[in-house]
């Protein structure tokens, strides 16, 4: 998903317990990954994308599915980027609720969640006060 092309890139990653232990494995990890590329595409025609896109001039955005036992949060770290400038938001997946799902539903809720943040953060840019 790092083609030019394409504006939107998903990546998975685990969340830490306080003793710094994963809740879930790399593998795990490289799975959702995974799985959340594949639809990547279709979530960049979603009408919370073209929000996106439109609202903030084409940026490209980076979302990272931090995988929890049992937490949600919809945006966490909003504004971040990496040494590429590109922008990030994390979002926080109770993926326990998931994990046990056939495939298509896992990649129907990354797409649900993928659309949610990227209406929040169109919001966000139109109306920097929230």
């Amino acid at each position: 998903m790092t083609c030019d092309q394409h504006w939107l890139k998903l990546d998975a990653g685990s969340e830490y317990d306080r003793e710094w232990k994963r809740y879930f494995s790399l593998r795990e990890e490289d799975r959702v990954t995974e799985l959340a590329q594949a639809p990547a595409a279709e979530a960049e025609l979603l009408d919370s994308a073209l929000r996106w896109r439109s609202a903030t001039g084409g940026q490209r955005l980076w979302i990272v599915l931090v995988l929890h036992n049992e937490r949600s949060r919809l945006i966490r770290a909003p504004g971040q980027t990496d040494d590429g400038s590109m922008q990030y938001v994390e979002t926080v997946l109770p993926w326990t609720r998931f994990m046990d799902l056939a495939l298509d539903q896992q990649q129907r809720i990354i797409v649900e969640r993928v659309d949610q943040v990227l209406d929040e953060m169109a919001r966000r840019v139109l109306d920097p006060s929230k």
